[in-house]
Parts: C-alpha cells; structure tokens; sequence
C-alpha cells in the first residue's frame, strides 16, 4: 500500500500546486476552476460525484474497489449528495440553500471522520484505478485516465505525478525506475 500512498500525495500536490503549505490554505475545498457545465471536484485528490464520476460507478456497483460496507453507505449517503449540492449551488447564489461552502473553493460539509473516509476511499479508487491501467508500468495510462486529459492536454500535471512518484525510487540496472 506504500506505493499507492506515495501516488495519492502526488496526486493531491499535483493538485493544489502553489498551495499546499501556504498559511491558512487547506486541500479540503471544492475545486475553484468553474468550467462550463460545472465541476463537483473535491478534497485533496479532487475526486468527481456527478452522474459519470467513478464514484457513482462504485455506488452503482459498475466497479469493485474493495470498499467496506461503512465506505459504500458513505459514498452514497453523504459523498455523492455533497458533489449534487456542489452543482445546483455553484454560481447560483440566489438559489434557495444557497451557502458559500458549496460554492467553487468552498469547504464542503465534511467532518474529520468523512475526511478519514474520503482518503481511505480514494486510496482504495486509485489502487483499483491503477491495476485497471495496467499497474505501475502504465503511469501515463493511469494519469490520463485519473486526470481525464492526455499528456499534451496538460503535461504539468502529468510531469508533476511522475516526478513525485519516481522521486525515491531506485533505478534498476536497467535504467526504468521501480515504482
């Protein structure tokens, strides 16, 4: 599992860079970037819980990633109707229930146990994630997949996640590094 926890900070500094460890910032805020269409993205990872998400694949049972029964009714009891809340508030200030912590950089709702949650669930989709990928020797597969652009689309973040993950690594005598 240490590889995995290794790729879940990447991820998270891949992003919040420029952010994290700056006074007063936190990762646990809905995404600030506002595309067309809207965005629930959230937490450190910026995990997704609109209708095509891949935790509302989970929830429907579209994908196995070993997560408990307590995991499962999360998901479908509180992650998913905060990422709903994210989309019918952002940028509707006038919306009855409208409140800024569903707005675009807002804080969500999460207790410390949903954040416990959140990380051990997006642990258990990243590991699942990657083995789909074809494992750690597809880690461009695995990105373009997580990230849902290609390389070229966006090759900061994609340069960032490698960096971090290889970073420790040793080099095999034949020069790939083991991740």
């Amino acid at each position: 599992m240490a590889n995995i926890d290794k790729l879940y900070d990447a991820i998270v500094g891949a992003e919040h860079q420029g952010f994290l460890g700056k006074k007063d910032y936190s990762p646990w805020i809905r995404t600030k970037h506002a595309p067309e269409g809207g965005s629930s993205a959230y937490g450190p990872v910026q995990l997704t819980g609109g209708s095509g998400s891949m935790l509302a694949n989970v929830a429907r049972g579209g994908v196995d990633i070993g997560a408990s029964p307590e995991e499962m009714k999360w998901i479908e009891s509180k992650f998913l109707p905060q990422a709903q809340k994210f989309l019918h508030y952002g940028k509707e200030p006038l919306k009855e229930g409208y409140h800024t912590k569903y707005e675009y950089g807002g804080a969500g709702d999460f207790t410390d146990k949903d954040k416990s949650l959140y990380e051990s669930i997006s642990k258990k989709l990243i590991a699942s994630e990657l083995k789909r990928a074809g494992g750690e020797k597809n880690i461009d597969k695995f990105i373009s997949s997580w990230r849902g652009k290609s390389y070229e689309d966006d090759p900061e973040y994609y340069d960032f996640i490698k960096e971090q993950v290889m970073m420790d690594d040793v080099v095999s005598e034949q020069g790939s590094a083991a991740f």
